[in-house]
């Protein structure tokens, strides 16, 4: 590999693990208005509160998904990065933090995977699909 292509092998896959990072704080911020700054607008993603096809219906899947919390926090982690030319799979963990109206919280881990593919904006996400590992039922919070 010249260094030309490490240079380059190297930025792709940062840009990629900031993608992640990315679209887990507008999740946390509820700016589904802005997921496409993070997916393809033909974006397919499966996850557990269902199936979308398309930026405008991953939107409302994650606006309707997070709508019973107050509050939530997404911690992608480990991302593995397999890069080939302008497209690449990404296999991840996540732990998510659900917060309820009455102070109660949720667990959750998860395995993700996703496609990615290099547009004129940079990096999107084509794929996301989720799959749960635990989720725990309303926990209270430690005073």
């Amino acid at each position: 590999m010249t260094d030309h292509e490490t240079l380059r092998d190297l930025s792709d896959r940062a840009e990629i693990t900031e993608l992640l990072a990315r679209g887990a704080q507008l999740l946390d911020e509820r700016r589904f208005d802005r997921l496409g700054e993070v997916f393809t607008d033909d974006v397919v993603a499966r996850t557990p509160a269902g199936e979308a096809e398309g930026l405008e219906a991953l939107a409302g899947i994650a606006g309707s998904a997070h709508a019973d919390y107050s509050g939530t926090f997404h911690s992608p982690a480990n991302p593995i990065i397999d890069l080939d030319g302008d497209t690449a799979r990404i296999r991840s963990v996540a732990n998510v933090v659900f917060t309820l109206a009455d102070g109660s919280v949720s667990l959750l881990t998860a395995r993700y995977r996703h496609e990615a593919r290099r547009t004129g904006d940079g990096w999107r996400f084509s794929l996301m699909d989720i799959t749960p590992n635990t989720r725990t039922a309303p926990l209270a919070q430690a005073e």
